[in-house]
């Protein structure tokens, strides 16, 4: 019966000021990813539902949380393909903020079925810096950016659980 989501999760960053830990709020997402497409067809817009996004937005200021909101881009390749200069520079030059791979389909399938959803993530990784927690870089920032991120997320589940 649930027809809320907000996802919750790591992304590596394409943003130069979007460091590890760095969080971002997606009000809209690209769809390369194979799960959309059987909802929808291309060109229907992932996009985050008003109210949960002005609700995670809300809940960041009022928990002091610095945040991004933008683009991000969702793939189901994780690794391969992923990390090559071009792609990076493509998606950075459009202002994509961050690669990872549920946004879209989340908003997609929302969409369709008249559900909201939003999406909150952290990063983990930065292509453009090549800074990485996997690495063991910047493991202090992206604990409390994960920290961070949970307390935006959680803050507006009354708001808006109808």
């Amino acid at each position: 019966g649930t027809r809320t989501f907000v996802r919750v999760g790591s992304c590596a960053s394409i943003s130069p000021t979007m460091g590890i830990g760095g969080l971002a709020i997606a009000h809209g997402a690209v769809c390369d990813e194979g799960t959309s497409r059987y909802y929808a067809p291309p060109g229907y817009p992932a996009v985050s539902a008003p109210r949960v996004l002005d609700a995670l937005r809300q809940a960041a200021r009022d928990e002091s949380v610095d945040t991004l909101v933008g683009l991000t881009r969702s793939t189901d390749s994780f690794y391969e393909g992923e990390r090559t200069t071009e792609l990076i520079s493509t998606w950075s030059a459009k202002r994509v903020l961050a690669f990872e791979m549920e946004t879209s389909a989340l908003f997609t399938i929302a969409g369709v079925n008249g559900w909201e959803a939003g999406s909150i993530i952290c990063a983990g990784s930065n292509l453009l810096t090549g800074e990485a927690t996997y690495r063991c870089q910047s493991l202090d920032a992206y604990q409390q950016g994960q920290a961070d991120m949970l307390r935006v997320a959680l803050a507006p589940a009354a708001l808006l659980n109808d």
